[in-house]
């Protein structure tokens, strides 16, 4: 949405210059060559999601300091975080790790999350990612709260994303008149069958083919049954509770289960 506004650049890609040791081995150079086609906008930025995972270990690449990172090269940025229901989080994580080819489709969710199968996303961070509470604080004691802006991804991006970007436009000081469209669009939803995931993973030459059924073949399912869904609402329930009083605000009616 911040892409269409006038005053704003971005590229459309995530960047990962910070997080990723591949990347931000390139230097200051390779990064600031996304933006060689900035043409007088105010507001000057990009999006990477795992940027938030501050001191956080992964298997891709993934630099704990990348808060750091940010600070040292950026130190007068300001910071948007949007912050979606850690239950929910975890879940579209595992199917985006199924969806891109980094896990096998033959696994049952439940399994991933909660069940004998845990370990083959734990390297991913998908459960740590959704302990918010000390990824924020970190931001909030590096940056202050005068340069970082959280929103609640069901209040502010679905349930009233009008709101939720003049909210936005005035934290990055930009004319909160403009006009969006497309609010109500859904955005990387998973659209992907069965035999699109087994070619991507196991015959990924083929997947270019497969990818063109996704359009007439139905949607693989992996949505989880609710016994794991309450049990992961309890798994991130205290932590929950941190991070809105870090924020000084209550916890959203969304985040509550039941």
């Amino acid at each position: 949405m911040l892409r269409q506004h006038q005053d704003v650049f971005m590229p459309d890609l995530e960047l990962h210059f910070f997080d990723k040791d591949f990347n931000f081995s390139r230097g200051l150079s390779w990064y600031e060559s996304h933006f060689s086609e900035v043409s007088g906008e105010k507001a000057i930025g990009e999006k990477t999601p795992d940027y938030l995972w501050a001191n956080g270990v992964s298997s891709e690449g993934h630099l704990s300091d990348v808060h750091k990172n940010i600070s040292v090269c950026l130190p007068d940025v300001k910071l948007i975080i949007a912050l979606r229901n850690p239950a929910h989080r975890a879940v579209s994580a595992t199917k985006h790790l199924i969806s891109t080819g980094r896990i096998s489709p033959r696994h049952r969710i439940d399994d991933l999350l909660l069940g004998k199968e845990e370990s083959v996303i734990e390297r991913f961070g998908v459960m740590e990612m959704g302990k918010y509470y000390t990824q924020v604080k970190t931001y909030l004691d590096l940056f202050g709260r005068d340069q970082v802006q959280v929103i609640v991804f069901e209040e502010d991006v679905v349930s009233d994303p009008a709101s939720g970007l003049n909210r936005v436009c005035g934290f990055l000081g930009i004319d909160t008149s403009q006009c969006f469209h497309g609010l109500r669009e859904r955005v990387n939803a998973f659209r992907h069958s069965k035999l699109h995931l087994v070619s991507r993973y196991y015959l990924p030459k083929l997947s270019p083919l497969t990818r063109v059924l996704n359009k007439v073949l139905p949607v693989a399912d992996y949505s989880p049954g609710e016994e794991t869904m309450t049990v992961l609402h309890g798994h991130f329930e205290a932590d929950t509770s941190k991070l809105f009083d870090l924020l000084r605000r209550p916890v959203p009616v969304s985040w509550i289960p039941g």
